[in-house]
């Protein structure tokens, strides 16, 4: 597991006489600055979209806007699990504001009219996340 509060590796397990030793975690620092920490705190009205939907729903949203991700890279775009953007996509979905189209073994994703006129009513008004 990567983690940035480490500053060593580390790992923690435990002994059986049956099975032996066994790992259960795994922690691998990964270099980080605070930056990443730091959160700018919105000005009213400032994420209208965020404010409806969730800010990692919008962000979800936002993102296929402009491309037609599969699940994976959108998962990445956005910064979260791939099960979580699944999981987004299909509560955007069921709203009417993405479709899902299977592609071999991928999942496609793209926002719907309506979904691009909520986002386009609003764009003007929030922070876009880097694709």
């Amino acid at each position: 597991m990567p983690t940035v509060f480490r500053s060593g590796c580390g790992i923690w397990g435990d002994f059986d006489p049956v099975r032996g030793y066994s790992a259960f975690c795994l922690a691998v620092p990964v270099p980080a600055t605070w930056q990443w920490f730091e959160t700018d705190a919105p000005t009213a009205g400032s994420d209208v979209l965020g404010e409806l939907l969730g800010l990692t729903r919008s962000w979800v949203l936002q993102a296929c806007v402009d491309a037609e991700p599969s699940t994976t890279k959108l998962a990445r775009t956005v910064g979260i699990s791939i099960s979580s953007a699944s999981e987004h996509a299909a509560v955007l979905r069921s709203a009417g504001l993405l479709e899902s189209e299977r592609q071999g073994n991928t999942v496609v994703h793209r926002t719907t009219p309506v979904g691009q006129a909520l986002i386009q009513s609003t764009r003007s008004r929030i922070p876009m996340i880097a694709g």
